[in-house]
């Protein structure tokens, strides 16, 4: 998987993840980028057959920081109203 968005620096990143689906609209995933509850982030599953498009999710919590540098985010699916 590839997430890409905005960090809590306003700095835009795509970085690859071990992605964690807990449900049919939450997921968790692994990030070395530093995000805050609230943030929009897009997730795309990479596959070399084809492209994917990316998927709207919102930050609901941030774990602290491994020693690996790796932080456990928690994401609902946006959804379109």
């Amino acid at each position: 998987m590839e997430v890409s968005g905005w960090d809590a620096e306003q700095n835009v990143f795509a970085e690859p993840a071990l992605w964690r689906p807990a449900g049919d609209d939450e997921a968790r995933l692994l990030l070395r980028q530093p995000l805050r509850a609230g943030d929009l982030v897009y997730i795309r599953e990479v596959r070399f057959s084809r492209a994917q498009f990316p998927v709207a999710y919102q930050v609901f919590e941030v774990g602290p920081r491994s020693s690996k540098g790796l932080r456990e985010i928690r994401l609902a699916r946006c959804v379109a109203p």
